[in-house]
């Protein structure tokens, strides 16, 4: 019948525009994963069935290593291998429509790395899969724990520390400023409080803090504070500039050690 014949027709046509289609969507797919300097990866049920090749040259593999290898957690550190699993195995089931989070990874050379993931579910082979964006945020996180640190070297200092902005005010106060000057951070923090220096001495630490601004050394040197309580205490002070991840300066900092 001819009605019969033209409805199997039109069903092949479009069985034949879908298969383009995808076909295309395929294409365009690899095109910009390929060119991504993120990483792109697409796992299911465990192991990797596309890596992109800026995935392989951040873990420092080909990726017929990493297509060949046993399963992705191969490639996480012990730590977080629970993360890793439970998080696919959720996005790919559909419980989570997408994921994201912070993996340690192991490198072909033995290092370790920080990875951002992002993944979501799509439609792979017949089944569900995850695809994953990956970003290399080693230096960040690297300079997280440098930063933090710090702030704990800082916060444990038995000298007075203090951060100022450009402007003066206050950013920062540690414990031991608390305890010597009797201010708590919470008093002094975005505010310049002229009232702890002497006026004589007023001009000094301006003039001061103008040659650390333009980046001119400044030698330690003596100087009296003016506590809460209104008690004059001498210090041996040191003041450097703080600088931001370009090395552009943004502040300052004070040391001051009693005397």
């Amino acid at each position: 019948d001819v009605s019969f014949a033209l409805d199997k027709f039109a069903y092949q046509a479009e069985i034949l525009y879908a298969a383009e289609a995808l076909r295309a969507s395929e294409a365009q797919f690899r095109l910009l994963a390929e060119e991504n300097l993120a990483g792109v990866v697409i796992v299911q049920d465990g192991r990797f069935k596309y890596v992109n090749p800026a995935r392989a040259r951040m873990l420092g593999y080909s990726r017929e290593e990493l297509l060949g290898a046993s399963g992705v957690l191969e490639f996480v550190a012990d730590e977080d291998r629970t993360l890793v699993q439970e998080n696919l195995r959720r996005c790919q089931d559909g419980e989570a429509r997408s994921m994201r989070y912070t993996i340690r990874a192991r490198k072909k050379d033995g290092s370790s790395a920080y990875f951002e993931v992002f993944g979501s579910r799509l439609p792979f082979e017949g089944r569900f899969a995850v695809i994953c964006t990956v970003l290399d945020i080693t230096e960040r996180k690297r300079a997280e724990e440098t930063q933090a640190k710090l702030a704990a070297i800082v916060e444990r200092s038995n000298d007075a520390i203090i951060g100022r902005a450009l402007d003066g005010t206050i950013t920062s106060w540690n414990a031991a400023a608390e305890g010597i000057l009797g201010y708590t951070a919470a008093e002094v923090i975005g505010h310049d409080p002229v009232e702890m220096f002497p006026p004589l001495l007023q001009q000094q630490i301006t003039e001061y803090r103008k040659l650390v601004r333009a980046g001119q050394m400044v030698p330690n040197h003596d100087t009296v504070h003016i506590a809460k309580d209104g008690r004059h205490i001498d210090f041996t002070a040191n003041l450097s500039a703080i600088k931001d991840n370009n090395g552009r300066i943004i502040g300052t900092a004070t040391t001051l050690r009693d005397i």
